[in-house]
């Protein structure tokens, strides 16, 4: 079980920083469209 709650864990990790990337993202596409 112990094995389980790391990969849950880390998957819940992996998704927090997805979330936050695809955040920033749209958040630099969003001032290049502002610049041009």
């Amino acid at each position: 079980h112990k094995e389980l709650y790391h990969i849950g864990a880390s998957l819940k990790d992996l998704g927090k920083k997805w979330f936050a990337f695809s955040r920033m993202d749209s958040l630099v596409n969003e001032l290049l469209k502002r610049i041009k």
